[in-house]
């Protein structure tokens, strides 16, 4: 009688391992599923925003997006734990020539929910100083990426190869975006901080006149 409960025991406890182990499985395609549908959902956002061509006239669209950033995002973008946007680094963000320094904005409705600049080298100029800055309600959804995809393109047409940027270890989204652009790159560590330089391939470049889209009549 021993020997047969034994046997019985091992039969229902192997029925508990084959039943969680379905259970996992189950929720394992389950969170597949979930995070395919997350994705292309995010990919839809990102294609619907409209994306334009910044002006200095701009300036109250950048305040606006500012405000719109956790302390933690502003200590990631500006890496200071900055309460506000000055005027006089509000006046820099907004003065934009197309040349020299360029910005593209990604609105949702009529508020700016992403930026990102590039500040040409004055010495090397085939070289350009990046930043991208995205609300926390549209982070980690492809919008940084499709901006910087398409700040590339007018840069290169522009003559710029090369972009740099300095982030914060701890900032996992610009590393994504460095990573998923799949152009060459170079990511060096300064102490808390990563210096990043970015190889822009010929084949982004694309003439300003070829980006009416990026002229677009957003809010």
């Amino acid at each position: 009688m021993h020997a047969q409960h034994l046997g019985a025991d091992m039969v229902w406890a192997r029925r508990a391992e084959y039943l969680a182990d379905a259970e996992s499985a189950r929720a394992a395609a389950s969170f597949r599923r979930e995070r395919a549908l997350r994705r292309k959902e995010d990919v839809r956002l990102a294609e619907r925003l409209c994306v334009r061509v910044l002006e200095p006239a701009d300036a109250g669209h950048l305040r606006a997006l500012f405000g719109r950033l956790s302390m933690r995002s502003r200590w990631m973008r500006y890496l200071a734990p900055l309460r506000s946007v000055s005027e006089p680094m509000l006046r820099r963000l907004a003065a934009i020539d197309h040349d020299r320094h360029e910005a593209l904005g990604a609105f949702d409705g009529v508020e700016l929910v992403a930026v990102a600049h590039y500040f040409r080298d004055p010495v090397q100029p085939a070289r350009a100083e990046i930043s991208v800055e995205v609300a926390d309600s549209h982070q980690r959804r492809g919008v940084g990426q499709r901006l910087l995809n398409d700040l590339a393109k007018v840069a290169r047409g522009r003559g710029i190869s090369e972009f740099q940027a300095t982030a914060s270890l701890e900032n996992t989204g610009v590393l994504a975006m460095v990573r998923n652009s799949q152009w060459p790159a170079t990511v060096t560590r300064s102490g808390p901080e990563v210096d990043i330089a970015l190889t822009l391939p010929d084949t982004v470049a694309v003439p300003m006149q070829g980006r009416a889209d990026l002229l677009a009549p957003c809010p």
